[in-house]
């Protein structure tokens, strides 16, 4: 038949030269794993950082006593023989077990680093939005800001109906009125080359053209209609992935010198400010996130497995050890000329060895579970001893008597024997064991 063997023990089959080189590379791998995921995730981070030569000795040492345990196993496997090789299905059904569990682990983990990256960017989106609110406030609270005309800030021609739009100070220079979404606009103009959020007030019915809601903020702000307060989406805006969420503006008193001509009052929605904060750096902190998590359950899953086929290992070893010690002890017991029966503390047969069966005539599945007397008797005695503790107690009177015993057989002849009878016990159970044999001759 041939030889079963598993791939956890292929060390078994090395020479003991290149299975040393193969523990050195596993131990200078481990000893240096800190170091090279850093190289990976923080290259600003020197390789020979006191945190990694910390982490890389405990690891280091860690991968030692694995590879002291895997070498003991490979001296017990080349003593035990090829059938010390063979494990059950068992192990194989631990391996699967540990394996779901660390997927389940690993699935909570990454969609647990998924929520924390949509907190982190629903909290810079919240914080934008407050900050657009007050700004936006604050200019409405001043009916707008007057700034001087350049390049860049032009008089908004949607204003011209103001007759206060313009003004020219004293010293001739000309200023415009700013009102609340210019300000706001141009904030996020000046901003957007540094640090990439976007933002702006918009509205189904927009004064200026360029503030008009696209798709997305067209479906949120019917949504502020119905009586939805926040709204947020993840999109592809401009070949890259972007967070946004949504608010209503609600009028207020001040909001009417710029639209109350749009039939606004105060309370009514009259549109919403958009966020879009970029999610390329959170993407890659999340991604950077994942692969140290990977990496730490991929490690757990291997000290996992090589435990559960070291314990299954040496469990399976012990067991065939004891079997074999048990087979050795059974052929001896079988190969004695003296027959062997052992007894409950009630007197029944619990086992006869193969002399034994040939001594009487009966088989072991006839004489188990019986009592001694119908196999051993007094030939003095009529009366069968029917009680367990006397019979035994009888036994041991005539042995140290020299008083003359009988053995029957099956057949119903009888032959005289000589009988040595001792007492052992197993845990809370009381056995005896009886060493019989024939006289006759």
């Amino acid at each position: 038949m041939k030889d079963n063997r598993h791939s956890f023990f292929f060390l078994a089959d090395m020479a003991m030269p290149w299975r040393y080189l193969a523990y050195l590379l596993i131990i200078l791998l481990l000893g240096n794993l800190p170091a090279l995921t850093d190289c990976i995730l923080h290259p600003e981070i020197p390789y020979f950082a006191v945190s990694h030569a910390i982490i890389g000795i405990v690891l280091a040492l860690l991968a030692a006593m694995l590879c002291l345990a895997l070498e003991s196993q490979v001296d017990r496997q080349h003593s035990g023989g090829a059938a010390a090789r063979r494990l059950g299905p068992y192990p194989w059904i631990m391996v699967c077990i540990w394996t779901g569990l660390i997927l389940a682990s690993l699935g909570w983990a990454v969609h647990h680093k998924k929520n924390e990256k949509f907190s982190v960017a629903m909290n810079a989106a919240r914080t934008i939005f407050e900050k657009d609110l007050v700004y936006y406030r604050w200019a409405a609270s001043q009916h707008g800001v007057f700034v001087p005309v350049s390049y860049d800030v032009r008089p908004n021609p949607y204003l011209s109906h103001h007759p206060d739009s313009t003004v020219i100070t004293l010293n001739g220079q000309e200023l415009t009125l700013v009102n609340p979404e210019y300000m706001i606009r141009q904030v996020y103009e000046m901003q957007r080359a540094d640090i990439g959020a976007r933002g702006h007030i918009t509205s189904l019915d927009p004064i200026r053209p360029g503030n008009a809601a696209d798709e997305w903020e067209s479906m949120a702000l019917h949504a502020f209609e119905e009586g939805e307060r926040e709204l947020w989406t993840i999109e592809e805006m401009e070949g890259e992935s972007y967070f946004r969420l949504m608010r209503p503006m609600i009028t207020a008193k001040e909001c009417l010198k710029c639209h109350e001509d749009q039939g606004y009052e105060v309370g009514d929605i009259r549109g919403g400010i958009s966020v879009s904060v970029p999610m390329t750096l959170l993407d890659q902190l999340y991604s950077k996130d994942i692969f140290v998590v990977s990496l730490a359950h991929s490690a757990l899953w291997i000290i996992g497995v090589l435990g559960i086929f070291l314990g299954s290992y040496r469990v399976t070893f012990s067991m065939r050890e004891k079997e074999q010690a048990e087979i050795r002890l059974r052929s001896i017991i079988n190969n004695m000329l003296d027959g062997l029966i052992t007894l409950d503390e009630e007197g029944a047969i619990e086992s006869v060895n193969s002399s034994a069966v040939a001594m009487f005539g009966y088989s072991a599945e006839e004489a188990m579970g019986r009592t001694i007397d119908f196999l051993i008797r007094f030939p003095d005695e009529e009366a069968t001893i029917a009680d367990g503790p006397r019979l035994i107690s009888a036994l041991g009177e005539a042995m140290t008597e020299s008083r003359p015993l009988s053995g029957y057989r099956k057949d119903d002849t009888s032959f005289p024997l000589a009988l040595s009878i001792s007492e052992m016990r197993l845990g809370d159970k009381r056995l005896y064991i009886l060493m019989v044999r024939d006289i006759t001759k």
